[in-house]
Formats: C-alpha cells, sequence, structure tokens
C-alpha cells in the first residue's frame, strides 16, 4: 500500500519500533533541510534590520490567545506559530524534525518517552528555556481544571508522570498508548511558555501578552474588534530557529484582522490594503490570478458527508436504502458544479496518503454512482415514498444550501423523497443530540493524517448520536484508540472504513474541499506545512 503517511513518517518507526534517534541523526536531519527561503539572507542579518508591515485578513475570528481555552480555527493556529514553538516540526516533505527537542526515546512498551531539549533557547523575556518548563507544561496540562474538557482531550487522558531528569532532559510516563504523540509534538498550540511568567504575570494578564520562544511578541490583543497584532522579538537572544534553518524576514510587525466576509477581503486585498487573505471564493480564484495575485490551494483537512440515523425503527434501518442513496450521488458533478473544480470527490473515507486508505483487496469497496442499481435498490427496499428529515446548517458547510438542493434532486431521481430542513446551527445541533432528523449534512477535520475522530470517536462510539451500532467495528475503532504501531494502526483504520463502508453507515462520504488562501505578488517564504494554516515565521516583502 502506498503511503506518504504525512505526518507520522518512518520515523515514527524509528522511534517506536528501533527506540534509537540519535543526537547526530536529528541534527543532520536539520542541516539537510537547511535552506534560503527566497530573497537570499543579507549578511549579518539581525532582527533589527526588519522593517516591513503586514497585514492579513482572515476568515475565523480570534476570541481568544489561549488555544487551550478557546474554541480552536486556523487564525488561532496562525498566532501560535508566531509565538510559540512547538518540540517537532513536520517539513514540507511530511518529515518530523527537531525542533525544541533534540531527541525523543521511547520504551519497548510505549509507555514512557524520554525527551532531550535543546540547550540555547530563550524566552521572550529573557529566561532561558529547561526541562523545568515542558515538566510544569505537562503537569499543568494533566490537572489543570481550567481548561476545558476539550481542549485538552488531546493530552490529558494519556498523562501520567513527568519527571524531570536533566537540566534539558525529562520523561514522560503514559496511562495508555499515544498514538498521536507525534502528532500533537509537532503542534505549536501545544503552548511552550515560561512558567515563571504565568505564575508572575497570572494567568489571565498573561494570555494577554504570552511568553513564548517564537519570533514575535503579542504587542497588542483587541478581543472585542479582533485584532491582534505582532512584533518582531527585540531581546538579546534573537529568534534561535532563523540560525537554524538559515531563514530570515523583513517583516517587523504582523496584523491579524478578522473579516467574516469573503468580499470584503477580496476588496481590501485588491485595493492594497493588505497583504493576505483567507478562504477566498473559488469562483475569484481565476479572477486573482489574472490581476498578478499568489493564489495557493491549499490540502483539504476536512470532509463533507452525509450522516443517516440508522437505529431500529428509523428510515436508514434498511442498508438498502443507505447504498441507493450513496449510488444516486454524483460527486464529481457536485465538485464541478458547486466548488468550481475546487474540492476532490470521496471514494473513500480519507484521502490517499493517509493511514487506512485503500489497497488492492480493499478497493472493491470504493463508493460507486449507479443510478439504475439505485433505483432497484429502492423499489426492492420497505421505504413507501415517505418524507425523509434532511437538516443542514450553512455553519458547517457554507454551501449547504445549494448541496442539499442538489442530494435532493438526485435522491428523487431514484425515489427518495428529501424533505430539506435548514437550521441555526444550535437547533442543528440539538436535533443531532435528540436525533431529531433522518439526514444531515457533516463536516469533519482530520487530526494530522489520522481520521482519528472518525475512525474512533465519530463510528465507534457513534458521536453524533445516528443510532447505528456495529460491534465489530466498535471493538476496531477501540483498537485505533491505543495503537502506537504504523502498520496495525494502518490496518485498523482500514478495516474500519470498510466496514463502514460496505455498510453505507453512518457516515457517506461526498467531497473534500479545497481552501484557498492569496497574497500580493512577490512575498516569499509562507509555509503551510501540510496544513491548512500559514506559517508566517520567515515571511519576506517586497
Amino acid at each position: 500500500m502506498k503511503k506518504s503517511l504525512v505526518l507520522l513518517t518512518s520515523l515514527l518507526m524509528m522511534f517506536v519500533l528501533s527506540n534509537v534517534w540519535s543526537n547526530g541523526q536529528a541534527d543532520k536531519a536539520g542541516e539537510d533541510k537547511a535552506m534560503t527561503v527566497g530573497i537570499l539572507k543579507p549578511a549579518d542579518w539581525t532582527e533589527a534590520d526588519a522593517t516591513q508591515d503586514f497585514v492579513y485578513h482572515v476568515s475565523a475570528a480570534i476570541s481568544t490567545l489561549d488555544t487551550w481555552n478557546g474554541t480552536g480555527n486556523d487564525t488561532l493556529a496562525i498566532a501560535a506559530n508566531l509565538v510559540f514553538d512547538p518540540l517537532f516540526v513536520i517539513d514540507e516533505e511530511g518529515r518530523i524534525q527537531p525542533w525544541l527537542a533534540k531527541s525523543a526515546v521511547f520504551s519497548e512498551d510505549g509507555m514512557e518517552v524520554s525527551i532531550t531539549l535543546r540547550d540555547d533557547v530563550y524566552f521572550t523575556n529573557g529566561e532561558k528555556l529547561t526541562a523545568d518548563d515542558l515538566v510544569w507544561r505537562f503537569e499543568d496540562l494533566r490537572d489543570n481544571e481550567m481548561y476545558t474538557a476539550r481542549s485538552v482531550k488531546p493530552w490529558r487522558p494519556y498523562l501520567g508522570d513527568v519527571t524531570k531528569t536533566g537540566d534539558y532532559e525529562f520523561t514522560i510516563s503514559f496511562v495508555k498508548p499515544m498514538p498521536t504523540f507525534w502528532l500533537r509534538a509537532t503542534d505549536p498550540r501545544l503552548n511552550v511558555i515560561s512558567h515563571k511568567a504565568v505564575e508572575q504575570m497570572g494567568y489571565d494578564k498573561f494570555w494577554q501578552n504570552p511568553v513564548g520562544t517564537g519570533p514575535y511578541t503579542v504587542s497588542k490583543f483587541d478581543k472585542a474588534n479582533s485584532i491582534a497584532d505582532f512584533a518582531l522579538r527585540s531581546d538579546d537572544h534573537g529568534y534561535w530557529a532563523y540560525d537554524v534553518e538559515d531563514t530570515w524576514t523583513n517583516v517587523k510587525t504582523i496584523k491579524l484582522q478578522y473579516s467574516p466576509e469573503g468580499q470584503t477581503r477580496l476588496s481590501a486585498l485588491r485595493a492594497g490594503e493588505v497583504q493576505m487573505i483567507d478562504t477566498i471564493p473559488t469562483t475569484d480564484k481565476a479572477m486573482l490570478e489574472q490581476s498578478g495575485f499568489d493564489v495557493e490551494i491549499m490540502n483539504p483537512n476536512n470532509v463533507v458527508f452525509l450522516q443517516t440515523t440508522s437505529g431500529p425503527g428509523r428510515i436508514f434501518s434498511d442498508a438498502k436504502l443507505r447504498e441507493a442513496l450513496s449510488l444516486c450521488i454524483d460527486r464529481g458533478l457536485i465538485v464541478d458544479a458547486l466548488l468550481s473544480g475546487y474540492g476532490a470527490p470521496s471514494n473513500w473515507a480519507c484521502r490517499p496518503n493517509d493511514l487506512g486508505y485503500y489497497n488492492e483487496t480493499t478497493k472493491s469497496y470504493q463508493y460507486g454512482y449507479d443510478v439504475e442499481k439505485a433505483k432497484q435498490l429502492v423499489n426492492s427496499s420497505s421505504y413507501k415514498g415517505q418524507p425523509i428529515d434532511f437538516i443542514y446548517t450553512g455553519t458547517t458547510v457554507n454551501i449547504g444550501a445549494e448541496l442539499s438542493q442538489a442530494i435532493q434532486s438526485m435522491a428523487a431521481e431514484v425515489g427518495l423523497n428529501l424533505r430539506i430542513r435548514p437550521l441555526e446551527v444550535a437547533m442543528y445541533d440539538e436535533a443531532r443530540d435528540k436525533m431529531d432528523y433522518d439526514l444531515s449534512i457533516g463536516a469533519i477535520s482530520d487530526d494530522g493524517n489520522m481520521w482519528w475522530k472518525v475512525g474512533a470517536e465519530v463510528i465507534g462510539n457513534d458521536r453524533f448520536n445516528t443510532g447505528y451500532q456495529n460491534e465489530t467495528l466498535k471493538s476496531k475503532a477501540k483498537l485505533i484508540q491505543t495503537t502506537v504501531e504504523q502498520d496495525a494502526l494502518d490496518k485498523a483504520f482500514s478495516d474500519v472504513y470498510k466496514l463502514e463502508m460496505t455498510e453505507f453507515a453512518p457516515n457517506i462520504y461526498l467531497y473534500w474541499p479545497s481552501i484557498i488562501s492569496a497574497w500580493v505578488p512577490g512575498i516569499s517564504g509562507i509555509k503551510y506545512h501540510l496544513e491548512q494554516f500559514p506559517d508566517l515565521r520567515a515571511i519576506v516583502v517586497p
């Protein structure tokens, strides 16, 4: 099976199976990756040489800079990348590389990891990063009741004792295997922060101007207007990562400003008021390119799907109807007509490079498009033409109205009577919680290249209360939550998806939408690291 393993690459096997990653190998990986991004770095460059301003209008609000107590979105990730550093990073080829951590070694049973930090990293307040900061941070994630359950869920269920073993060394013991460790350790939203600064400033004041190890500090945070201003750090120690990657920036200040309307963002970009915008309408891509703007289509990290209430006594408890619904949907036409071609039809439950993608054995379980077979299935079922309650909310899928109407029309062709019921997001969530619907449109994001939420939570634990139960599928989903070894995870995911797609329940996947960003010509150094949000740490503007 062809796998690039976008996030959990062969390095994971080296860590977990061989339990070896020498410091020399890690350092060499960093050297091999070293490159000059964009314009050649000036000789003797320092942060004091940066003079340019950069304004970025974003489509997601900035309600807080504390990612652990705010609803996660791409804007928070952009901010976190500027202020904080992760333990490891993912390069443009999807390889895990050392960053704050020089190395990590797992025990044979995967229940303990020993991490060695760099010894030359400083926080923006002048304090040196040591193992004390990481021990405090992981204990805080484990024990602090201030954090919402949702925000700490990626870490808290797994963290046991955290022990300092040297000035720059510490060990994490797990209460159960943590398959997503590498993914989480590459996320700047882990917030490696100065625990002394938190203790001195107090929690709320700290998050108005958080102290991290990143290249920028927060100069102003206007929560009411959803604006965050960042200034390139000017302390004596500078930002160590520029030396590591031989990158640089001429941008002294960055402003992230919430702009909810797509046309408003477009107008600001074309008028020269901003240098970058995100989530532009697909219909405007060609116009921007013709006007000379740089346009980036990012790898999709979410999938749009239909979800059926499939429990006993429900219309879609009949697997024939679920299959008929899937067969009557022309996924390619939806992408071409409603997304202007900017997306990918789903023929499987995950993307080609993700764990669990089909191989020759499971290839026959891919989605098909067959209207005549769908008609036969409907006619041979117990369905008598009664209305099927079909809900959606535009908050979840921005083309919900158009998409629901297209599906309604396709379903009618095979004899399925869908009655569309648009809902505000709160009422939509309530309807799903109470199983007050027959069919819904949903969307869910991945967790790196592991469809963790889909495979384990959504399907195995019936997170959205569809009533669908399959004990074999549930046991496979539970296995996903405790497996670290890559081949076993790959097979478990594949088994989950094969079962799900054989039963056409509870999800029927539709497409992967693309997200498009645009910026003024001549900018270099913007990286996406296979994510939806940009890394602006090393941008160079004309």
